[in-house]
């Protein structure tokens, strides 16, 4: 088989499969922003996982039991940057709102920088209005706000994040809410019977 011309004469063509990245970790498999973020569980496995490859901390020293705020924090922001892909796309798109990026998170400018507020009330962190979690953060906020109206959910919302779009998705939010629709039902009414005879007379 080595000595055949055939083969030798062959010209030999490398062949291969080029597979895209996919995130493990959908949105679209967790139902609140609370179960979203315990994707924090999952970083800190792998964190400590590292850690004990190369052996900067003992199993003693460990973090277990409940996350902590730092945890949340880190899931959240990784969130955040999953739903902002491209930064530059974001600058060209919204130019109105004077984005900007800090430390990797776009952010709305605006007039507000001697306001007496928060820094993320006078920079809110810029959300699509078509990932997941623009969706489930509106709707948390419309649970906690003891299910209010449309406007007043996207104003809680701003309180952190600039959703595109926030109107139509906190409308959307309520009209699919169930407990809205049980509260706010119209009155019922019921027809009167007719008169007796004796009021007639």
């Amino acid at each position: 088989m080595a000595n055949d011309p055939e083969i030798k004469n062959a010209k030999h063509k490398q062949v291969g499969a080029v597979v895209q990245n996919q995130d493990i970790l959908k949105p679209s498999t967790f139902s609140s922003r609370q179960r979203l973020f315990r994707i924090a569980y999952c970083m800190r496995f792998l964190s400590n996982a590292k850690k004990k490859a190369r052996n900067q901390v003992s199993s003693k020293e460990v973090p277990e039991g409940p996350l902590v705020p730092e945890e949340m924090e880190q899931a959240e922001c990784y969130w955040i940057m999953s739903a902002q892909r491209d930064p530059e796309d974001w600058q060209n798109r919204f130019s109105d709102l004077a984005p900007f990026v800090l430390e990797g998170v776009v952010r709305v400018g605006g007039r507000l920088r001697h306001a007496p507020l928060t820094y993320e009330k006078i920079h809110p962190i810029l959300l699509p209005t078509s990932h997941l979690m623009s969706k489930l953060t509106v709707r948390e906020v419309h649970t906690q706000a003891v299910h209010c109206e449309p406007e007043r959910t996207l104003s809680e919302s701003r309180q952190k994040f600039w959703i595109t779009h926030g109107r139509n998705l906190a409308k959307g939010v309520v009209k699919d809410c169930t407990i809205c629709r049980k509260l706010r039902q119209p009155a019922h009414s019921t027809l009167i019977a007719d008169l007796p005879p004796e009021r007639l007379k």
